[in-house]
């Protein structure tokens, strides 16, 4: 879908307004600019936008075909999200101090200290040449 903007609300500017209403997604379908107004109709939203929640403050614009919501406000107590980098098709994410990667009762973690540990009910390894595992001691059950 494209929407060119055509105007802008009362201020001429884009709008902060608060999540009435998500999908099962998490994309925001309603939002209010907070004026009294009823909530508005949300036709798109750009596909970097965080998962929202009723009550999140979003950035939105106003456009010929609707709400266009740009980006989510972090709460006070959250940092900005990581920024993948894509390495010429090689993704990079990057953090200071851990990263996890996690999915129902499985779990990858990385830490700054050089440590990685995985959680699985079932881990399975295939090699279709030389599987190396080096250190010392190896531990086995």
């Amino acid at each position: 879908m494209t929407a060119n903007v055509i105007s802008f609300l009362a201020d001429k500017s884009a709008l902060l307004m608060t999540v009435t209403k998500t999908d099962e997604l998490g994309r925001v379908t309603q939002c209010t600019s907070g004026t009294g107004e009823s909530a508005l109709t949300v036709v798109a939203q750009l596909d970097s936008v965080a998962s929202c929640q009723a009550g999140d403050q979003v950035l939105a614009w106003h456009t010929a075909n609707g709400i266009v919501v740009l980006g989510k406000l972090l709460d006070e107590d959250q940092a900005p999200a990581v920024l993948p980098r894509d390495l010429n098709g090689h993704v990079v994410l990057s953090a200071s101090h851990s990263v996890s990667l996690q999915s129902g009762k499985s779990s990858i973690d990385l830490s700054q200290a050089g440590q990685i540990q995985l959680q699985a009910e079932e881990i399975d390894a295939t090699s279709q040449s030389d599987m190396n595992l080096t250190g010392w001691p190896i531990r086995l059950n």
